[in-house]
């Protein structure tokens, strides 16, 4: 079978409000449930990439799940690995984690790894992500060691949730999310710090599950972006009693940031409605209208960006409390 990573060629978006992450295509959806085993870690597993088991002809960090099997299995004359183990100048330890996008075939695989299982049904175009790891502190940040590089207008992206089983629903409540896409390059080892954003004051978490992206859109990934991470680890606590994120400052984001062809806008609801989001340019001068509605919980909006000129821009989202603006930046 030739295979072209065709899972790949559309929209990326997330929703974690259950605790799961979506991957869609035109024709059909990508879906990619988060499962919890027991008992196996209390803080984040391999966090400084120490190690390694080597499966077939591919060396893959433990408790992290990747696309090495797959591109393994791919009919080339020599074997493409996402993800690598790098022990030049590790910062901690003797090894560190490289995540690269990679042209496969005709199309590029993204360089992806999440604590848990990474696994991709070709006949039934799903693309998995299972596991994650126990974890029970309200904690305050994530925080670790990188280096990375976009090739284009291509960055990296980390994505880090901690949840909560609900047994009256028997479904997963979302305590904390945060989604990052990294700006800029790093091409020497930096530390970093990743501020988690609460969504709930009352809830300690049970699980964790983080997401690390060499390319913010995997179905857009561009050859050669790369994402190096070592050191990982959670830092300081929010107290139940301070108040989650909220109200409209906390209700809009806007990625990828930069964006050349589509932005999404990402808009969290308490309520089914319909909203307004516009796009304008620096003189004020709208270029874009959108009515858009939208259900409770996290909704995504894109926002065609063909035929503008590159430059600066401004997203306003209006809602019954008002409008909220964000810059967005078209390369």
């Amino acid at each position: 079978m030739v295979f072209c990573l065709h899972i790949f060629v559309s929209y990326f978006w997330h929703c974690i409000l259950n605790h799961q992450f979506y991957l869609m295509k035109k024709i059909f959806t990508l879906f990619a449930a988060l499962t919890m085993s027991a008992g196996a870690f209390a803080q984040i597993p391999n966090a400084s990439f120490e190690s390694w088991t080597t499966s077939g002809t591919a060396n893959n960090p433990d408790s992290w799940g990747n696309l090495n099997s797959t591109t393994a299995s791919l009919p080339l004359p020599t074997p493409v690995y996402t993800c690598e183990k790098g022990t030049t100048s590790a910062p901690d330890g003797s090894a560190f984690i490289k995540l690269t996008s990679k042209t496969v075939l005709t199309a590029v695989a993204p360089g992806v790894a999440v604590t848990g299982n990474l696994a991709v049904d070709l006949a039934a175009m799903t693309f998995n992500i299972s596991g994650g790891f126990p974890y029970s502190t309200r904690s305050a940040n994530l925080t670790g060691k990188w280096q990375h590089m976009g090739s284009g207008s291509d960055h990296g992206r980390v994505i880090v949730a901690l949840s909560k089983w609900n047994t009256a629903t028997s479904s997963r409540d979302t305590v904390a999310l945060t989604d990052t896409t990294l700006t800029g390059m790093e091409m020497a080892w930096a530390d970093f710090t990743i501020p988690l954003k609460y969504r709930s004051s009352s809830l300690t978490p049970d699980t964790g599950m983080i997401v690390l992206m060499a390319s913010q859109d995997p179905t857009a990934a561009v050859n050669g972006s790369y994402l190096w991470v070592d050191k990982l680890a959670f830092s300081g606590t929010v107290p139940a009693s301070v108040k989650p994120l909220a109200g409209t400052e906390a209700a809009v984001s806007v990625h990828p940031n930069p964006a050349t062809a589509i932005a999404n806008v990402y808009y969290e609801s308490t309520s089914g409605k319909t909203i307004m989001v516009c796009l304008a340019d620096i003189a004020g001068r709208e270029q874009r209208k959108i009515e858009a509605r939208v259900s409770a919980g996290e909704n995504r909006v894109p926002v065609d960006l063909k035929g503008l000129a590159h430059g600066i821009y401004f997203v306003r989202v209006t809602d019954e409390n008002g409008t909220i603006q964000r810059k967005l930046i078209i390369e």
